[in-house]
């Protein structure tokens, strides 16, 4: 289903938050690259959200996560049972800046859903160490 003002709407709001680092992630209901991202050999049709959303990617410096991670893998989020494909729709779309912190992305097998869950591990450094316990000046107690 066609719904560029989904897309209009998604560049509005993120473009707010442009000066920050982005993690986008959801089932975007299209397959972003229509021969990696669909079983079927059927030729694809051009698809305006597609465009819409290609260049929202692109102003925002946005990247498909798992595709940096698996560069030559197929694998798919979405079955369609009435068409018998499959296809990649749901992403984790990342500011460019933070693809060092991520250090894993994988999409698990399809098995009560027609999606396939998606994940990605993000490693935001060591925590901050609890420093030595609390301890009461009792200074702060006397009468003066």
């Amino acid at each position: 289903l066609e719904d560029t003002v989904f897309f209009q709407d998604l560049t509005y709001e993120l473009h707010k938050f442009s000066h920050l680092p982005i993690l986008a992630a959801g089932d975007f209901n299209l397959p972003l690259d229509p021969y990696l991202d669909r079983s079927s050999s059927c030729r694809p049709a051009k698809i305006k959200s597609r465009e819409v959303l290609q260049t929202l990617l692109r102003d925002l410096g946005l990247v498909d996560i798992w595709c940096i991670h698996h560069p030559a893998d197929r694998q798919y989020t979405f079955y369609s049972s009435p068409h018998s494909t499959y296809s990649r729709i749901d992403y984790f779309f990342v500011s460019s800046t933070i693809v060092p912190l991520i250090s894993s992305s994988c999409i698990h097998p399809i098995h009560i859903s027609d999606h396939s869950a998606i994940q990605i591990s993000i490693q935001l450094g060591p925590l901050p160490t609890p420093s030595s316990t609390w301890r009461l000046n009792t200074a702060l107690l006397q009468n003066e």
